[in-house]
């Protein structure tokens, strides 16, 4: 596709679950040519539920997400004695494989063995704890990640119950971001090559690095104050936090004391509201369990679309916790043509997220279907890639 700024550079997926699988995703809509290299058991990201299931057959709805605009085959040896990972490696610019150390070596991916054979490849692992350290070689699931990033014993934040643990995001948020990660470390690394004459290297992203990059101020409170932040603890803001209206959770602050008069106004100027207990925003936090209630009761008549648009008018902060279906329905991401239909001749038309950005005179690739497994272990090195 013309214009596409990637169109040419060839990306060798061979990574496990989500990392390399979005770092790839991303790269391809951006008109990279991507090969997925799965082993003969395919990539564990298959077997991640939910799935999909029509007329015998099942898919992985994450899979079917994270694989679109990609071209799959197996790893085994072919007929003429080279292997597929040759076959594939002699005309690709980057690799790009996730998963923990131990496992990527075992795979036979060793980065210093690949830049000898192909020395102007772009290696990019990514890995839990990075390819170096006293940890390299540990492997973590997400909530290790998370723990080790120091993510997890910072949230959910403003806990009063030091019983109740620490609550890790949904999903696999830390894979994801190591998945953005590895993206902008490649492009980068596909710059600097041209700069030293096409010399490749190797990229390390480590996760629990990219995590901990991601704290805001949590290490300046340590640094600057030697103070510790913590899970637990009361917000200085009150009222904070999600009621339930007619339709579905909604969430509601109040910053500013002008903002707290126009919320007590908009309920009918309840008598309530001059209680000493909500006499300020320290108050009124402190007792945020008591002041919670109330409001919903105040509010709970509403639809949340209805409360966000004529508390908004007010300056009130506010927001619909959006359900699945709220998303797809949003005015505003439609008109900004976030989703995407994707045809599949088995399992149908389904409807994805699409471009996370936009980019004034660069097109987004429309996406395909993502490949069964092996689909194109058939087609020569120059299909794949795209060669004429």
């Amino acid at each position: 596709m013309a214009g596409l700024p990637f169109s040419g550079v060839r990306i060798l997926d061979a990574g496990e679950l989500v990392a390399a699988a979005y770092a790839t995703r991303l790269l391809a809509h951006l008109g990279a040519s991507v090969v997925k290299l799965e082993d003969p058991g395919g990539d564990p990201l298959r077997e991640r539920p939910p799935f999909v299931e029509r007329d015998g057959y099942r898919a992985s709805a994450l899979q079917l997400f994270l694989d679109q605009c990609k071209r799959s085959v197996v790893r085994e040896a072919d007929a003429g004695g080279e292997s597929t990972l040759g076959s594939l490696l002699r005309d690709a610019d980057v690799l790009i494989i996730s998963g923990d150390r131990r496992r990527i070596l075992q795979r036979g991916f060793d980065p210093d063995q690949l830049l000898a054979s192909y020395p102007s490849l772009i290696v990019v692992t990514i890995t839990p704890f990075g390819w170096t350290g006293p940890r390299a070689d540990w492997s973590a699931t997400e909530l290790i990640m998370s723990a080790a990033g120091g993510w997890l014993g910072i949230s959910p934040g403003a806990l009063d119950d030091p019983e109740l643990p620490p609550l890790k995001a949904f999903g696999q948020q830390c894979e994801f971001q190591g998945g953005v990660h590895g993206a902008i470390a490649a492009v980068a690394a596909l710059f600097a090559r041209e700069q030293r004459g096409g010399e490749g290297e190797h990229v390390d992203v480590s996760v629990q690095a990219c995590i901990a990059s991601n704290l805001e101020m949590n290490f300046m409170h340590w640094t600057y104050a030697g103070r510790e932040t913590s899970r637990l603890g009361t917000r200085a803001i009150g009222p904070w936090g999600i009621i339930e209206l007619a339709d579905g959770p909604f969430f509601l602050t109040c910053i500013e004391e002008d903002q707290w008069q126009r919320l007590v106004q908009f309920l009918g100027n309840p008598d309530w509201a001059d209680w000493e207990m909500f006499g300020d925003r320290l108050l009124r936090a402190e007792n945020n369990d008591a002041l919670m209630p109330l409001i919903q009761a105040g509010l709970n008549h509403l639809t949340c679309q209805d409360a966000f648009e004529q508390l908004q008018s007010q300056r009130i902060a506010c927001s619909p916790v959006n359900t699945m279906e709220m998303l797809l329905t949003s005015d505003h991401l439609q008109e900004r043509d976030f989703f995407v239909a994707v045809e599949d001749e088995i399992f149908g038309a389904a409807t994805f997220p699409g471009a996370p950005f936009k980019m004034s005179k660069t097109p987004w690739k429309q996406s395909t279907r993502a490949p069964r497994l092996g689909e194109h272990s058939s087609w020569s090195t120059s299909a794949l890639w795209g060669i004429d």
